[in-house]
């Protein structure tokens, strides 16, 4: 079955890519301190990739010279850095309340309340470090392509990332993903040579990607966190992931698999929702089943496919049936007209 889709399918296969990696984010971050061993070691393989993934599509639908910077810049600011301040004060709210009632994992205190500003990943809602991290690429890869071409830039922050080896702060983390965000780039302008080279041999390629990824992430576990130049092949798990996950949505796109292609899809769709949401909902079904059920002794599986599935489904209708629908919550939560 080729991969040359048609036009009308190239949205498609991209909000499918956002689907997968919308419920692999979603799923990695359910882990209870309890968590049995197999799914920390898939945890691990999961944050391989899984983030690389979003600021790669971000790259691949990225136009440089479509727009100017001052209306980049508008359009940035209105997507992301307005829902970044709506979530982080609706979560101070939620969280200083429910944090009189129950034991959170990131409770409010003034340490991460100043934190959300400098440093989101040691903050109260620590995965809003995405958000504005995704900003601040925006806002200065139109700066540096004045003057240095997709190539070099991408080449520079490869080295700048073995140099400072770190994503553990924010910064390190924008930092890390620089690299995938700009391979996007490189890609889509060449996106024929890399269809045709996909288009060889599917299975064979998605065989060998898959592969590769699993061999960088075993080796990665043998590197301690200060082993200088592990970035390299850091990236490289990241990447493989990142086409292997592209290469089976771009199949399934063009597949009979209805029921699983809409539900990817839909996810996608809702992609920003869920992601600035899920950890609410799935934390709140965590808790309830954990904490105030705890005498229950649930199975593990249980607790996490349901917590997985309200981490999915609540904030998709969040959006769906009120945010949509109003325009305070549209413009400044979704960060759309």
């Amino acid at each position: 079955m080729s991969l040359f889709i048609s036009d009308k399918m190239k949205l498609e296969w991209i909000l499918i890519a956002k689907g997968v990696g919308t419920f692999l984010v979603v799923a990695a971050h359910f882990w209870p301190v309890d968590s049995p061993s197999y799914w920390t070691e898939v945890r691990r393989i999961i944050y391989t990739f899984h983030m690389p993934l979003f600021f790669f599509l971000s790259g691949w639908l990225y136009q440089y010279g479509k727009y100017s910077y001052r209306e980049l810049l508008s359009a940035k600011i209105q997507r992301l850095l307005f829902p970044f301040a709506s979530i982080a004060v609706l979560f101070l709210v939620i969280k200083i309340g429910a944090g009189v009632f129950f034991e959170l994992e990131n409770p409010v205190d003034y340490r991460n309340l100043y934190a959300i500003l400098v440093n989101p990943v040691k903050s109260y809602v620590p995965s809003l470090w995405y958000v504005h991290s995704l900003f601040i690429i925006f806002a200065i890869y139109p700066l540096f392509r004045c003057f240095i071409s997709d190539f070099w830039l991408f080449l520079i922050f490869i080295v700048l990332n073995i140099c400072l080896d770190s994503d553990a702060d924010f910064y390190g983390k924008m930092l890390h993903n620089c690299p995938f965000f700009i391979a996007g780039i490189i890609l889509r302008n060449n996106e024929t040579m890399l269809l045709r080279w996909l288009n060889g041999s599917m299975f064979t390629v998605s065989f060998l990607a898959l592969l590769f990824t699993s061999s960088c992430y075993s080796l990665k576990n043998y590197l301690t966190q200060d082993t200088p130049g592990e970035y390299p092949m850091v990236f490289m798990a990241g990447i493989c992931g990142t086409l292997l996950t592209i290469m089976v949505s771009r199949k399934l796109a063009i597949s009979d698999a209805r029921v699983i292609r809409t539900l990817a899809t839909t996810t996608g769709i809702y992609s920003m929702s869920i992601y600035l949401f899920h950890t609410l909902f799935e934390s709140a079904t965590r808790i309830v089943l954990m904490q105030t059920l705890g005498g229950l002794n649930l199975p593990f599986e249980f607790v996490f496919v349901t917590a997985v599935a309200a981490g999915l489904i609540f904030p998709l209708a969040l959006e769906k049936y009120f945010l949509q629908k109003n325009y305070m919550t549209r413009r400044f939560m979704l960060g759309i007209r």
